[in-house]
C-alpha cells in the first residue's frame, strides 16, 4: 500500500460541505494533491475514477464525523493508504 499525507486546512473546513462525499475537507484536500474526483464517505475513501475504496483511519473518520455533527474541528494532518 502506498501512504498520502495530507493537511486538512482551516479553508478546507471553511469551504467544506457536511454530509458530501466529494466536498467535505478531506475530499477537498486529497483534490488539492491530484486526486481530482476523490470522495470520502463513512469509512472508506476513493481516489476516482477508479471507485476502487480503501479505509479511511481512525482518526479522519472522527473527523468526518464531528464535521457531519457540526462540531468544531481544527486543521490537522492526516495519513491515508491506497493503492
Amino acid at each position: 500500500m502506498r501512504k498520502i499525507r495530507l493537511r486538512i486546512t482551516q479553508r478546507d473546513i471553511d469551504n467544506g460541505r457536511r454530509m458530501s462525499v466529494g466536498f467535505c475537507p478531506i475530499a477537498l484536500s486529497l483534490k488539492r494533491r491530484g486526486f481530482h474526483e476523490a470522495g470520502v464517505g463513512g469509512n472508506i475513501w476513493f481516489p476516482a475514477p477508479s471507485r476502487e475504496c480503501f479505509p479511511l483511519s481512525v482518526q479522519a473518520m472522527n473527523f468526518v464525523d464531528d464535521f457531519d455533527n457540526r462540531l468544531k474541528v481544527k486543521p490537522l494532518w492526516l495519513t491515508l493508504e491506497y493503492r
